[in-house]
């Protein structure tokens, strides 16, 4: 690069920083990357070009996947869970990266934060998960309101816990085997032997029917 500018006649300007050790971008190119040249591969700087060209044309195509997934899958505040199972881990996470940033108020989740939540939705337990200390994941049914999602839909959500900036959102435990504690709290929605609540609101809806796909 250098050697153009001079044979160009050029004007730069020289960043000492650039050549400072402690900063970890010059490691990089005046250590480590000759070593790596030098002890491993000498097409060590072409490799490492031609990788980032693939990854930037396949982050492409699975931003455009998660994209269309999240359109599938987003059901008001929470993942519609069933769906969500059906997708490639791939999305699944890219999925959850976006939707938790979102509940989290804009603060990028973790690869942990993305893994407990991903666990969760394929085991759910009947207590939710704690992600944070403020953010419990829970497995919801939605309301009457099909515009939102079917009523026998499930939903992947968050509850806010001791304060958090969002509003809580209604759940339902799930009804497990051998969880009598879960059987005994959840209620019956009005029409299926259950009185329901007064004044027109909807009980919180019992377990589903069926066992959803995918859940082990």
């Amino acid at each position: 690069m250098l050697d153009f500018l001079q044979a160009e006649g050029i004007p730069y300007r020289h960043d000492p920083m650039n050549e400072d050790a402690q900063f970890l971008r010059s490691r990089i190119r005046h250590h480590l990357l000759p070593t790596l040249a030098k002890e491993y591969n000498p097409r060590i700087r072409r490799v490492l070009a031609q990788t980032a060209t693939i990854l930037a044309a396949e982050d492409e195509l699975l931003a455009q996947m998660t994209e269309a997934a999240w359109r599938r899958v987003f059901r008001g505040n929470g993942l519609d869970l069933e769906l969500f199972l059906q997708e490639p881990i791939a999305i699944q996470r890219r999925l959850l990266h976006r939707w938790l940033q979102n509940r989290l108020g804009g603060r990028p989740p973790s690869f942990s934060e993305v893994e407990r939540a991903r666990e969760f939705a394929h085991r759910p337990d009947a207590n939710g998960v704690f992600l944070t200390r403020n953010h419990r994941l829970v497995i919801q049914q939605q309301g009457q309101d099909e515009l939102v999602a079917p009523q026998d839909r499930w939903v992947l959500a968050i509850v806010q816990e001791r304060g958090s900036d969002f509003p809580a959102l209604q759940t339902a435990q799930l009804r497990i085997p051998g969880d009598h504690a879960g059987r005994r709290g959840a209620r019956r929605r009005p029409g299926r032997g259950g009185a329901g609540r007064k004044g027109g609101r909807a009980a919180v809806a019992p377990p589903p029917r069926r066992p959803l796909t995918g859940i082990g």
